[in-house]
């Protein structure tokens, strides 16, 4: 397998989404991103759910599901430790990362901020985790470096006078972002303290990482920023368009907070791109999307990791480099596809248990990808397993979560929040499988967290949901009946966190539906979009009921809705390409398949539908090869599998054509 890219730098911004950067290329304000992907490719990144960052950077750094490489939230049980916990760590990794093998494999590798990297890991370069820039201190003079946080040790003290604490953000620089800064209410000041610290944690770790490619021997170095994703947290509630409960002063004062955060990446972009020339491949991703316009949540979940109903399940993916194609785009990309891709274009093989793909459809001239068993033989971390925690440092990054309102503070009862830590563990674990489709396996973890915490409704609706997709449907109804009991009502009615209820009518209607009950789950589908309005994922069951019924005006109506909400909701758009496959609509059809495919590849009922229109149009070809994508994916398709055949006895027998579908995923579970 021959080696395409001499050099590659990897960027990661946290929580970045082509629908906020767009808008800011159209308009000229980010111009080193546009120039990139002129001379790259561009796509869309598939986040997984639980969405929660420290699972998803790993997963991005492995190649594996969180249920193999076994991070599985911000926090872990630690019952030796002095809290009962700790952050999760690069310790408790079960597999090696990218920058493990390429150090292996010789390459001087170089990895800065990356989340879930610390303690630093010993590889062949410089790794600093991501608790280096986090602030311990209240001035710059009195912050110490994080023990574990840089290796080689070494280069601690150096690096050290690289960090830049946030207030040593002046006034004339948060103006940018804040204008009348001076003017700042006193109850608004928390949010500008924010985004100084944001902003120097990302100034760190940019100082950080030109530092190394400027005096350190490189070949692959990779660089993560959080600042998107914390920034987006604190101000996407302001961005434009005005949300109805946003005072009009604080609109004018924060609107432009989000957008100038992406420009100031732009410019951080352009100094590393001059560093490292034009034979350098770059890649850029981020790990999730965030819900914008209509589509933002009025109310912010009170629960463990409630901010997570902010992020959207696409991020963004930018390459450039010698060997990828330009100006074009990439369909289909995920987060399982990033190590396999960074591997092969350093011409090393990727395992055979990463499930995700290596991403050809971006090479100019893809090479036939080989692959070897596991990389699971090497170490997965290069550091002492009993190396001391640093506490300050962790304290300091948990203050962090909890104020972003990812995690609660920590309780005074040790036996407390060791099975808090316990419990969402095992809930993050159980999604994790459900996304990876292991339900059998799912079902016992959100079993376990079900039977000691009866009351979380999140908790309970994802069970029930494994049920429900496991055909367990008494067990699913028992679950529901439990829940209409009000019960598990209590915490989330005392916090006024009314935000899920809705979500019984929705599993109720589903359920009905799956027992063929059309009056009863129409009466449910209908009073939880009552009472939830524009919400995309309610329109598109309500759409599904509307063509069970035989009522295709009113489902095309509601899966009009969804995609007014979110013109890339590949639920609705399949919808669309069924009813209008049905009305004999075909080039309607096609536009419809098309649009859902260049969203989310891996979805076989898109491919039967595009195969159908190409076969009405006479293009039995194209249609031939949509269907062996389609039976590749779900193999037990009798439908596909019968207009194959159909398709065989009317082409020619010694026919030979170059498919013009895109090529399936290889060795891939169809997990996104």
């Amino acid at each position: 397998m021959s080696r395409l890219a001499k050099k590659l730098l990897i960027i990661g911004w946290d929580g970045a989404d082509w629908q906020v950067i767009k808008p800011l290329l159209e308009q000229g304000r980010m111009p080193v991103l546009n120039q990139l992907i002129s001379k790259g490719v561009m796509g869309n990144f598939a986040s997984m759910e639980p969405m929660i960052s420290p699972m998803l950077w790993t997963t991005m750094a492995t190649g594996k599901p969180p249920y193999d490489h076994g991070i599985c939230g911000f926090y872990e049980p630690d019952p030796e430790s002095q809290t009962g916990i700790r952050l999760a760590s690069s310790l408790n990794r079960r597999c090696p990362a990218f920058w493990n093998i390429l150090s292996d494999q010789g390459f001087h590798t170089n990895v800065v901020g990356w989340y879930v990297s610390h303690p630093a890991e010993k590889i062949n370069g410089v790794c600093v985790s991501e608790l280096f820039s986090r602030p311990t201190g209240p001035h710059a003079n009195d912050w110490p470096v994080a023990g574990g946080s840089v290796e080689p040790p070494h280069f601690a003290q150096e690096l050290a006078d690289l960090r830049i604490h946030p207030h040593e953000i002046v006034r004339e620089q948060l103006e940018y972002f804040i204008p009348d800064l001076a003017k700042l209410p006193a109850e608004q000041q928390q949010m500008a303290w924010r985004l100084a610290v944001s902003l120097a944690e990302c100034a760190t770790s940019q100082a950080v990482t030109t530092w190394i490619l400027e005096t350190q021997p490189w070949d692959v170095t990779a660089v993560y920023f959080s600042a998107l994703d914390h920034i987006c947290h604190t101000f996407m509630y302001f961005h434009p368009p005005r949300m109805t409960p946003v005072p009009e002063e604080m609109f004018a004062r924060f609107s432009e907070v989000v957008n100038r955060a992406c420009v100031f990446h732009d410019l951080m972009l352009s100094r590393l791109l001059k560093l490292v020339g034009d034979d350098t491949t770059v890649i850029i991703v981020s790990d999730h999307g965030y819900q914008t316009g209509d589509r933002r949540p009025l109310l912010t979940p009170t629960e463990h990791a409630g901010p997570t109903v902010w992020h959207r399940r696409f991020g963004m993916l930018a390459m450039q480099g010698p060997g990828i194609l330009e100006d074009e785009l990439v369909f289909g990309a995920g987060l399982l596809d990033l190590t396999p891709t960074i591997l092969a274009l350093m011409g090393v093989p990727p395992g055979a248990d990463m499930p995700g793909r290596v991403l050809t459809q971006a090479f100019v001239k893809p090479d036939e990808i080989q692959r070897i068993d596991s990389w699971n033989q090497l170490q997965a971390s290069g550091q002492d397993s009993n190396q001391p925690v640093d506490p300050i440092a962790e304290q300091a990054a948990y203050q962090q979560l909890v104020d972003l309102g990812y995690v609660e503070p920590l309780s005074t009862n040790r036996q407390d929040v060791i099975d808090r830590s316990t419990n969402e563990y095992e809930y993050n674990l159980g999604r994790s499988l459900m996304t990876g489709r292991r339900l059998e396996d799912a079902v016992v973890h959100l079993e376990q967290v079900h039977s000691r915490q009866p009351h979380r409704l999140n908790v309970a609706l994802q069970l029930a949901d494994c049920y429900h997709r496991l055909g367990r449907l008494d067990d699913c109804r028992k679950l529901i009946d439990f829940l209409e009991q009000g019960t598990c009502f209590e915490k989330s009615l005392e916090s006024k966190d009314v935000r899920q209820l809705p979500q019984i009518d929705l599993m109720r209607g589903v359920l009905e539906l799956s027992l063929g009950n059309l009056e009863q789950a129409h009466a449910h589908l209908k009073r939880a979009e009552e009472l939830v309005g524009r919400m995309p994922g309610f329109h598109v069951h309500l759409g599904d009921l509307y063509i069970q019924m035989g009522r295709r005006d009113d489902a095309a109506s509601v899966y009009s809705i969804a995609l007014e909400i979110d013109p890339d909701d590949t639920r609705a758009l399949n919808g669309m390409a069924a009813i209008h496959l049905e009305q004999g609509r075909d080039e309607l059809t096609l536009s419809c398949a098309l649009h859902s495919l260049e969203v989310l590849y891996h979805q076989p009922r898109a491919h039967f539908l595009l195969a159908m229109a190409l076969k009405r149009q006479g293009q039995l070809e194209r249609a031939r090869d949509a269907l062996e994508v389609s039976l590749r994916m779900n193999p037990v398709n009798q439908e596909a599998e019968r207009q194959l055949r159909d398709i065989a006895e009317r082409l020619p027998k010694n026919r030979a054509g170059k498919s013009t579908v895109l090529t399936p995923p290889q060795g891939q579970d169809g997990t996104r």
